[in-house]
């Protein structure tokens, strides 16, 4: 399927920048805990595709009917056009896994194009869906349903994709250029226009004939006579694999549960220091908030199995969420960068570790090049990763290029249009949050407030900027009081050591500072005590 398409779209990229985990559920019963949930009454589908940092999955119901084969495909479609388009609008992000999902190979002869018969059906019975109205459809549109591939949606995206491919010889090098200028975040119906030289409206005739004639063509495309071929050989997997990597799925997806948690403990109850489970673990840790326990059990899982990418990388994320003081030698940020190099080593197009690393370098606050040249790798791979632009605009603006930093911000600001207003935070500025809430927790007050104002300085106006300066006040509110109390604390173990000029010292130079605050009455009953001593003190000599 590769090859074929690679014949069609040479610059397409097949490869996968990690490795595909094929799994084949027995049948409808063994695949349920990992099956999309569906709305009552639909179907659920019988397999999708799930990619997670450095973990991409297949999943298929291997006893569904022979419907099966095709959503396997399609799913499978998906991961290859996402990894090089991850761009696009969904009706061409759908319609093309439909298109390839038809992919037949006899010998060294593929085949694609040949008429899926539900989506006929729909096409024949139902009402017509507008260009206009197929482009406007987002994953959160009523019309669009992924459990259902038989809707009015994946029927009309399938057929004008088949048109766009087969129809006319010109309208293949149109739809490239439209999704190269998607990737490149142009607004979908902007590059629509640039590359096709006509509006949805236009196409809307031309799109109806070709469907009315009947008429599917396909294509064959000559592939090399060994792809594909390589044989199957069963091995036996090390012990607690299988858990493991079912579990990953479930975290794949977000999902920090029980089921997940049960899979892992089978994994260790087989292997006690399997990396994958202990990984697994500490991830979910980290999800809910208890980094200092996931910083642990990550530690557990890299010294058990110091090459595993996947433990490697989650140690490293878990310590650039912990406290990061700047400059300081017990900072977390040298060590994660050590563990982040030797994943891109081993894994040279690991996207979220290149992207870990150019954020690194923000929170850190040394050495933009070195940072840039990550997000430049990171971004190579994945151009649409907004986060990622941000912290490489931030990385730009310290190297003093205005230019690059300028046409970052205008590419995320296509990407999204929320993304126009700068005064939104960035990931660097969520994990600065994250830090100085994680040190105002150790009770490192004053290294927090530090850590929160290096975050105000990354936020101009806006909301957020307004909630980060209120709990900086509360928080330097905080720190008065408590010097408040540590010098009335002073003051009385002077009064107590018969120092009574020290401890009024004290009081003298703090109590301006500490009106208002609870403490202060009792600082103002110490200060005459203290008075009215020494004054005796004075009254004896």
């Amino acid at each position: 399927m590769r090859a074929a398409i690679a014949s069609v779209w040479p610059d397409f990229r097949t490869d996968t920048p990690v490795p595909m985990h094929v799994v084949l559920f027995r049948d409808a019963r063994s695949f349920a805990p990992f099956a999309k949930t569906s709305v009552e009454g639909e179907a659920r589908p019988v397999g999708y595709f799930i990619a997670g940092a450095g973990l991409w999955y297949l999943l298929a119901d291997a006893g569904a009917d022979a419907d099966a084969r095709r959503t396997t495909l399609h799913e499978y479609a998906h991961s290859l056009i996402r990894r090089a388009y991850p761009r696009l609008p969904l009706w061409l992000d759908e319609g093309l896994a439909e298109h390839l999902s038809t992919f037949e190979r006899r010998g060294a002869v593929a085949e694609l194009g040949r008429p899926v018969q539900e989506h006929l059906g729909t096409l024949a019975t139902g009402a017509a869906l507008p260009l206009r109205g197929l482009a406007a459809v987002t994953a959160e549109h009523p019309t669009y349903n992924e459990n259902d591939r038989a809707g009015r949606f994946y029927a009309h995206a399938w057929a004008f994709v088949h048109f766009l491919l087969h129809g006319s010889p010109d309208r293949r090098p149109a739809l490239h250029a439209f999704m190269e200028r998607c990737n490149r975040g142009v607004p979908f119906d902007e590059a629509f226009v640039a590359s096709f030289g006509a509006t949805y409206e236009d196409l809307d005739p031309a799109l109806r004939a070709y469907i009315r004639q009947g008429k599917w063509p396909r294509a064959t495309y000559e592939v090399a006579a060994a792809a594909g071929d390589a044989s199957v050989v069963p091995v036996d997997t090390p012990a607690g694999d299988a858990p493991a990597l079912l579990g990953w799925i479930h975290v794949s997806a977000g999902e920090c549960n029980d089921a997940a948690l049960s899979l892992f403990q089978q994994a260790l109850a087989a292997a006690p220091e399997h990396p994958l489970a202990l990984a697994g673990i500490g991830a979910m840790e980290l999800r809910i908030g208890r980094a200092a326990e996931a910083r642990a059990i990550l530690e557990r899982a890299v010294a058990s199995a110091p090459a595993n990418e996947i433990a490697t990388f989650r140690l490293a994320e878990a310590l650039l969420h912990g406290p990061l003081a700047r400059g300081a030698a017990a900072s977390p940020v040298p060590r994660a960068r050590e563990l982040l190099r030797r994943v891109v080593e081993a894994r040279p197009e690991f996207a979220e570790a290149l992207a870990l690393l150019c954020l690194s370098y923000v929170v850190q606050g040394d050495d933009p090049k070195a940072g840039i040249a990550y997000g430049e790798r990171a971004r190579a791979l994945d151009p649409s990763d907004t986060v990622l632009l941000a912290d490489l605009a931030r990385l730009y603006r310290a190297a003093g290029r205005r230019e690059d930093e300028a046409e970052v911000h205008a590419t995320m600001c296509r990407l999204d249009a929320r993304l126009c207003d700068r005064s939104r935070p960035d990931g660097s500025v969520d994990m600065l949050v994250r830090s100085a809430g994680e040190l105002m927790d150790a009770g490192k007050l004053d290294e927090a407030v530090a850590t929160l104002r290096r975050a105000l300085e990354e936020v101009q106006e806006g909301e957020t900027r307004a909630q980060l300066e209120g709990v900086l006040r509360q928080w330097e509110a905080t720190g008065a009081e408590n010097r408040c109390v540590d010098a009335y604390n002073r003051a009385v173990e002077a009064a107590n050591s018969m120092l009574s000029r020290k401890g009024l010292d004290l009081l003298n130079d703090a109590m301006p500072g500490c009106r208002g605050y609870a403490v202060h009455k009792e600082m103002v009953r110490l200060q005459d005590l203290l008075q009215k001593r020494i004054q005796r003190e004075r009254d004896a000599r």
